[in-house]
């Protein structure tokens, strides 16, 4: 078996006083015509193998009925996350669209299909607005969850009373997706802010029912500087 050649060229960046070689970026230019070519002889090689793969024909019936109108033809579900007597999972029904947020308490099996927490079209049944992220506080009575519209990389944050499925706080505007520490407690939570700029980013504590706009600042970072404000406590 002869692979297409891969070229390494001598591209060196220096990122914070270290060079980091970067001998394949000539690869990520979908539009070069060397990548465009050695992405030619790849699928070439890939055609020319798979006909003698055992397994091939039932992965190709599998990959079609997925890629089916509807998205799923089988339910799919994820690994559930565990927060108290909670458990939250995701799961995509057959020929739904979109995957639904469910939980369920820990008097019900774990074959229990649970309750739906947050369905995206019922919120919007263009398709348009996605759950791009969620997180439960560490008692599972509050979760965390992020939104996208229309194809927008700026989502918005809110927080949901898990057992009547209702926002209690947000929305929080952090500019980009961002990961959600919870306190013990569920009295607030850190999450990443991004400014208008992308080289400036912040880590703020959120406390349920403030003003988001009033949250401390625990640290920052502009154009590869980095500060440490005095460390808040979730009382203020």
């Amino acid at each position: 078996m002869t692979y297409p050649t891969a070229v390494r060229l001598p591209v060196v960046d220096e990122l914070l006083g270290r060079r980091v070689p970067d001998p394949y970026r000539w690869l990520e230019d979908d539009e070069d015509a060397a990548c465009e070519r050695w992405l030619t002889e790849q699928d070439r090689l890939f055609a020319a193998h798979i006909t003698s793969w055992p397994s091939s024909r039932y992965f190709r019936t599998q990959l079609g009925e997925l890629q089916e109108p509807g998205g799923a033809l089988v339910p799919v579900a994820t690994p559930p996350v565990w927060r108290g007597v909670r458990r939250f999972f995701l799961r995509r029904d057959k020929n739904a669209e979109l995957p639904v947020l469910v939980t369920s308490d820990g008097t019900q099996e774990c074959q229990e299909p649970g309750r739906v927490l947050i369905d995206p079209m019922a919120l919007d049944p263009t398709g348009l607005t996605l759950l791009t992220a969620w997180r439960p506080s560490w008692t599972g009575r509050l979760l965390a969850c992020q939104f996208t519209h229309r194809g927008s990389e700026s989502p918005d944050l809110r927080v949901l009373d898990v057992a009547s499925g209702r926002a209690v706080d947000g929305p929080l505007r952090p500019g980009r997706p961002t990961p959600v520490a919870w306190l013990p407690d569920d009295s607030g939570f850190y999450y990443v802010t991004h400014g208008a700029k992308s080289a400036s980013r912040g880590v703020r504590l959120h406390c349920i029912g403030s003003d988001p706009a009033a949250g401390p600042l625990v640290f920052e970072t502009t154009q590869g500087t980095c500060r440490w404000p005095s460390a808040p406590t979730a009382g203020g």
